[in-house]
């Protein structure tokens, strides 16, 4: 880490910065064409609202670090441990549940998004168990390779929905919300969380880590969509995959960092559980290279299920509210 804090203030003292203005410096760190342009689209329709704001968009790292130390505020989409933070006034980051304590210097204010996308992940969540229960990741192989296979379906007889058993870990407003659903299918629920809160959609609670590890042992689908910080950092790992039965299903759209990756190739490779739905890793993209591409029982989406066009446009709205707030 060392050397590479020295790299990165080594490349960034020698990058050719210059930021003139009597505004506020504001910095948005987005590679996404289609942000970009409607960023751009919506700060032109609030020229008055936005008159005392510079606005400068860079899409890469080094530009993002070597512009930070002018910046007067920042919006990006997580915070580097290499920022530079000389006039900084506060950090807006476009994401639900962000760990503030991660890289942020002493002093900063961070505001992280509200969770305008509760049903439409849950939504996603809820399609994802019924549609693997029902195979239909084979059904994608099988249009591929034009193949008329029906034993991928009914080798291993599918359980109607009302006998599945489903754990969901952090039960807030996301995982409240398939509760909801799930509970409508009759699915057996069990949830998973610190905090008990109140939810007639949640059959049995499991608070601790050993509940945890029972509820490995009973579920058939276990979703991850507690927040990420320092306690749940690789809160899956190898002892929790040890208390797998055969038919678990892995879910996780919350952060790549809660299970450690090493471990679910482990337990996929081995049979531990029987397949995994993934939207968020450790480092994204996903590399071509990682094994997890090779599992047909593992389904891969690009970290797209709370990415609706119209959030992104909540998100810009409530940045700019913030930024009215505070200066």
């Amino acid at each position: 880490m060392k050397k590479k804090r020295l790299f990165f203030n080594f490349i960034i003292d020698r990058y050719p910065v210059s930021w003139k203005s009597d505004k506020v410096k504001v910095l948005i760190s987005d590679r996404g064409e289609y942000r970009r342009r409607l960023f751009r689209e919506k700060i032109n329709h609030n020229k008055e609202r936005l008159r005392n704001f510079d606005f400068r968009f860079v899409a890469n790292k080094i530009e993002f670090l070597a512009f930070s130390k002018l910046a007067d505020v920042i919006f990006s989409y997580g915070v580097s441990s290499f920022l530079r933070t000389d006039n900084l006034k506060f950090i807006y980051v476009g994401q639900v549940g962000f760990d503030s304590s991660r890289n942020i210097p002493v002093g900063i204010d961070v505001i992280s998004t509200p969770n305008f996308a509760s049903a439409y992940i849950a939504e996603y969540l809820l399609t994802a168990i019924f549609a693997f229960e029902r195979k239909f990741h084979f059904a994608g192989e099988n249009k591929l390779h034009r193949r008329w296979r029906q034993s991928s379906f009914v080798d291993d007889k599918p359980e109607l929905f009302s006998n599945l058993t489903v754990g969901i870990l952090g039960v807030g407003r996301i995982g409240g919300k398939l509760a909801d659903y799930l509970r409508k299918f009759n699915v057996h629920v069990y949830g998973y969380d610190r905090d008990v809160k109140p939810n007639a959609a949640i059959d049995e609670w499991a608070t601790s880590e050993a509940e945890l590890s029972i509820l490995f042992q009973k579920c058939d689908y276990l979703v991850i969509t507690m927040d990420y910080n320092e306690s749940t950092h690789h809160l899956i790992d190898q002892k929790k995959f040890s208390f797998a039965n055969k038919n678990l299903c892995i879910i996780n759209v919350s952060r790549g960092e809660i299970i450690e990756e090493r471990s679910l190739i482990t337990a996929l490779k081995s049979g531990q559980i029987r397949g995994a739905i993934l939207d968020v890793f450790k480092k994204e993209p996903l590399s071509k290279r990682n094994p997890l591409w090779k599992f047909h029982n593992v389904i891969i989406t690009p970290h797209i299920s709370g990415n609706i066009n119209f959030i992104f446009d909540k998100i810009i709205e409530h940045f700019f509210s913030q930024l009215a707030e505070k200066f």
